[in-house]
């Protein structure tokens, strides 16, 4: 019995992929290159995706194994390969520029979280749309993503946080804010439109809760006494 394999290739900046199917489990990164239709195949660079979102840049006579799961290349025209650190963590590339939806996708960065450019001597500049990020400068570019605010309702009214998590009393002090330290009042929380982990439910005091976009939370002040 005979399987068809199947890979995904994304060539080269426009980021234009396409699926291609392979009789044989164990393929070059020559005979990759050539299946996207490619020559000369030394003229080009193969990174490929590996199990835990790394770049590996390949050589061409290199195997990979594609029999278990769909494997990701990113294929370019090019003789050299650069570098960048997104988050720590450094990846090839294959190209002497790269832009936020790139990074995005390369990084898996949330769309509400922002991308900064680390300057060494300057202000950290926010990568947006119209900027490229050169990464033939002299040095390891280096880039971080940050959450932004995050729109919440509490009791009705409409709140933007930075946190990607928020406990009782933080929740508590947003609705009733500056409220006076009576050990007679007792606060109750609920939230609705949650997370995904948990949509749902009350907290106590010494709870917390990650924080959604559009997530709803009542709160309530009940005297004891």
């Amino acid at each position: 019995m005979s399987f068809n394999y199947s890979i995904q290739i994304s060539k080269g900046t426009s980021f234009e992929t396409k699926h291609y199917s392979s009789k044989d489990p164990i393929l070059t990164s020559e005979q990759i290159i050539e299946k996207a239709g490619k020559h000369p195949t030394e003229e080009h660079i193969l990174l490929h995706v590996e199990s835990d979102g790394m770049l590996e840049d390949l050589n061409l006579r290199e195997d990979i194994d594609i029999s278990q799961k769909e494997e990701m290349f990113y294929l370019f025209k090019n003789d050299q390969t650069y570098n960048l650190e997104l988050n720590g963590r450094r990846y090839p590339w294959g190209s002497s520029t790269i832009n936020k939806k790139v990074l995005r996708i390369i990084g898996n960065i949330p769309e509400n979280h922002s991308l900064w450019l680390e300057k060494r001597s300057e202000t950290d500049i926010q990568i947006n749309d119209d900027i490229c990020v050169e990464l033939d400068d002299s040095g390891l570019e280096k880039i971080y993503s940050k959450r932004g605010a995050v729109k919440i309702i509490i009791n009705g009214k409409p709140k933007e946080v930075n946190s990607e998590e928020m406990s009782f009393s933080e929740i508590v002090e947003l609705a009733f804010p500056n409220h006076p330290m009576n050990p007679n009042t007792a606060f109750t929380i609920t939230y609705t439109r949650g997370c995904d982990c948990s949509p749902e439910g009350s907290l106590v005091k010494g709870d917390s809760v990650c924080i959604k976009n559009g997530e709803v939370f009542n709160v309530t002040a009940t005297d004891k006494s």
